[in-house]
């Protein structure tokens, strides 16, 4: 059927969108928050880590975006059930 089945999925989404009471929404940290601090925050709230080491070029990639005036925007982080490891 191809996406016979995606469309129906797509109508029950745009539902359930519509049906949210857009009023109720909010970050889980306030975005004023540094860029190292909203990764900390997801990181042990979301997905159950202890801390986050950064290596040294994510502290420079993270400087840099501060610097730019990207501090403030939301932070997203994709993982996948793969993805987690304790041993870099």
């Amino acid at each position: 059927e191809g996406g016979a089945g995606a469309a129906d999925l797509a109508r029950a989404v745009e539902k359930a969108c519509k049906a949210n009471d857009e009023s109720n929404f909010k970050f889980l940290y306030p975005l004023d928050l540094s860029i190292k601090e909203k990764i900390e925050c997801i990181s042990t709230e979301i997905y159950g880590a202890d801390g986050v080491d950064f290596t040294d070029l994510a502290e420079k990639q993270i400087a840099q975006y501060e610097e730019a005036g990207l501090g403030g925007l939301p932070i997203c982080i994709a993982k996948t059930q793969y993805s987690f490891s304790c041993d870099p």
